[in-house]
């Protein structure tokens, strides 16, 4: 795997969001324009770089239609200021918190990934993290939400050797269960960047 050239910036996400569009046909991505960025790559299932380009996910969440969401708009924002970037999508749509705990097949291949990129020397300089949606419709998941991150949020930093590892957080709202505004407060009581 080849570095991205000229890159002053990784990413690596992970977003794990119940959508609204897991009930559309997996082809639906066909209808719509597909946005790309030349300056924004990312790392594909095979760790090859390609143009960013919607929807983001498409080879990593395979089990259901993958969704538009904020990673472009993310890289978009940052290649403006940071020149060539590369990301490292790792969704899982409609997973929830205690999915993505140490030894968890998605926690495990988020950071199969990571490491991939920094064996080949590049350099990972934030995690954007986006999930929580379908932690809004049981109690245990809510009451165990921030503990649960915040366990997460440690791993990675402890797995990547990334103590200082900056953590930009989503805060949710793209969802009506029932206790989504108790996961946006467990979400805001974190010490993390919300967004």
């Amino acid at each position: 795997m080849e570095l991205v050239p000229n890159s002053k910036f990784s990413s690596s996400e992970a977003r794990a969001t119940w959508q609204a569009t897991a009930q559309l046909p997996t082809t639906w991505f066909q209808w719509i324009t597909v946005s790309t960025s030349p300056k924004s790559f990312q790392l594909n299932v095979q760790l090859k770089w390609e143009v960013t380009r919607d929807p983001l996910h498409r080879d990593i969440d395979i089990n259901k239609p993958c969704g538009v969401g904020t990673g472009m708009l993310f890289a978009n924002s940052v290649k403006s200021r940071l020149g060539v970037i590369g990301r490292v999508p790792c969704a899982r749509g409609g997973s929830s918190i205690k999915e993505w705990e140490k030894g968890d097949k998605h926690y495990e291949n988020m950071i199969k990934r990571a490491k991939a990129i920094v064996k080949v020397g590049g350099d990972i300089k934030t995690l954007l993290w986006y999930q929580g949606e379908n932690d809004t419709f049981n109690l245990n998941d809510v009451e165990n939400y921030k503990r649960r991150l915040e366990k997460l949020l440690q791993n990675v930093r402890t797995d990547l050797n990334m103590h200082f590892l900056p953590i930009l957080q989503v805060i949710i709202e793209s969802v009506d269960g029932p206790l989504k505004d108790e996961v946006i407060k467990q979400q805001k009581a974190l010490s993390c960047l919300m967004l």
